[in-house]
This record gives structure tokens, C-alpha cells and sequence, in this order.
């Protein structure tokens, strides 16, 4: 971690932080107190969550419990833990709330054989089963809103009231003011926009004018080549994940019944 402070004279200081994780940046900005001595300890608390939440959610690191259940939950049921289980349990409900458009095995070897339906979740044992060989599961289109929500709750425990915490500039998060003005007032330039974020989460998902990345419908298969991002407001950074990873593909009624759904507003 990395940071630098300033000092005003009325008694404040604006502390800023910044270090890698999720294969991102993250950026931290705090303007609290100067009586609050121990924001680098609260910024430490932050990292270390951050990677407690990628080392088992990571499905690239072979040490990961999410890697473990890809290489074997097709050969027997394998137990996971409590926060794994939650997450894979909301994220099919999510699932359905999205018309199928939410899906966590967008990535499976063979999408017409796998996905969502092809994934067994026992809660008395708290165990997952493949009913496919082809299924693997990709936690990336959900996981930095999860962390940013974890982030949210360790800033409201330490009475952190104006904080813009931003995760590779798909995931931030607003809370009270910015040391000159009202809200934090965020830049979409991918959109040629910006937006005021205050007590709220803004999401981007897709490509942006320099990546041409297909987006796969997970109920046909289809990749569109789409440009621009979408950019999404909501209360819940993990929901925002969800939302503007639908709102990619969604027709125009799935879209609006998904935005009315979860309270979300897109940023045009």
C-alpha cells in the first residue's frame, strides 16, 4: 500500500491510498477528522479484505477453493465454506431475477451442455455437485461488487463519513462529501459523462472504444461486439455488477424489468 495526506486547517485531512488487487487498482480516498489517527490501519484492514476475498474466489489461482471446486466438483459433492456457498446460492438466484442473462458458468468449456441448470447446491451439507463435466464456474462479473460491499460495511464500522472508494474503475462507491463539494463527482469518459455519487455505488461493465471483446449471451451463445459501456447507479455495488452485466444483452422489456427489480438507474 501507498499513501499521502494533507492537512487543513480546519481540523481535517484528506488521506489517499492506493494498491493492487483483483488484478486492478485500487484507489482510496478519505476526508475525515485529523482526531482519526489511524486511517492507514482502517486502509490495512481494507487491503487485507480485499484479498481474503480473492484468495478464495480467484479461479485463476490453483490454491483457490473456487479453483478446487472447478477441477472436482464434477467427480463428487464437495463441501465449501458458509461465504462461498452464500455467494453461489445469490448468484442463482440472481440467475433467474435476470432472465438466465446473469450467469456464473458464462465460461464453461461447453455452454450448450453446462451452465446454471447443471449446478447442485445441497445447503444441509453445505456441498456443490457438477451434473456436467463442462462446468466452471467464474466468479469475475460479481466478486469486485461483493469486495466493494465488504468495504462498505468495514467504513461504516470505523465511522467513516466522506470516503470514495474506487476498484479499477468499474466499482465505486460514494459516501457523504468530497472536501470541495457536495457528493463525489465521478468521471465516465468511456461515455463522455460523469455523475455525483453520494451514499451510492456506480458499475461499469462491458467494452470500452479500445477493447473488442465479444459479450456472450449465456441463452444463445450469441457474442456482441458492443463498444460502449454501461454504466449503472445502485445502493448495492454486487447488484450493480449483476445489473449492468444484464443490461449488455437484455432486450428492452427484460432491461426495464431489471432495472425496476433492483432500483437501478442506467447512466446515459
Amino acid at each position: 500500500m501507498q499513501y499521502s495526506q494533507q492537512l487543513f486547517a480546519d481540523n481535517k485531512k484528506l488521506f489517499y491510498a492506493w494498491f493492487q488487487a483483483m488484478f486492478t487498482r485500487v484507489d482510496i480516498i478519505i476526508w475525515d477528522e485529523t482526531v482519526n489517527n489511524n486511517l492507514i490501519e482502517i486502509v490495512e484492514k481494507i487491503e487485507a479484505e480485499i484479498s481474503r476475498i480473492e484468495s478464495f474466489s480467484n479461479r485463476f489461482d490453483t490454491n483457490s477453493e473456487l479453483s478446487y471446486v472447478n477441477a472436482n466438483a464434477f467427480n463428487r459433492p464437495i463441501e465449501i465454506s458458509d461465504e462461498l456457498f452464500k455467494i453461489l446460492t445469490d448468484c442463482l438466484i440472481f440467475n433467474e431475477l435476470t432472465y438466465g442473462l446473469f450467469d456464473i458458468t458464462i465460461n464453461s468449456q461447453n455452454e450448450t451442455k453446462s451452465g446454471i441448470n447443471n449446478i447442485e447446491l445441497n445447503t444441509n451439507s453445505k456441498s456443490i455437485k457438477f451434473l456436467h463435466t463442462d462446468v466452471q464456474l467464474d466468479l469475475s462479473g460479481y466478486i469486485k461488487g461483493y469486495a466493494l460491499k465488504s468495504i462498505m460495511k468495514i467504513i461504516e464500522n470505523e465511522h467513516i463519513e466522506n470516503t470514495l472508494i474506487n476498484i479499477g474503475n468499474s466499482s465505486s462507491f460514494g459516501k457523504g462529501n468530497h472536501p470541495f463539494g457536495s457528493g463525489w463527482k465521478i468521471g465516465i469518459p468511456d461515455i463522455a459523462t460523469d455523475c455525483v455519487l453520494h451514499n451510492e455505488c456506480l458499475t461499469t461493465s462491458g467494452n470500452t472504444v479500445k477493447t473488442k471483446w465479444p459479450i456472450k449471451n449465456p441463452k444463445n451463445d450469441n457474442g456482441l461486439l458492443l463498444s460502449q459501456p454501461i454504466s449503472v447507479i445502485t445502493s448495492d455495488p454486487s447488484i450493480g455488477e449483476i445489473v449492468s452485466t444484464s443490461a449488455y444483452i437484455a432486450s428492452e422489456n427484460e432491461l426495464a424489468s431489471i432495472l425496476k427489480y433492483f432500483e437501478a438507474k442506467i447512466i446515459n
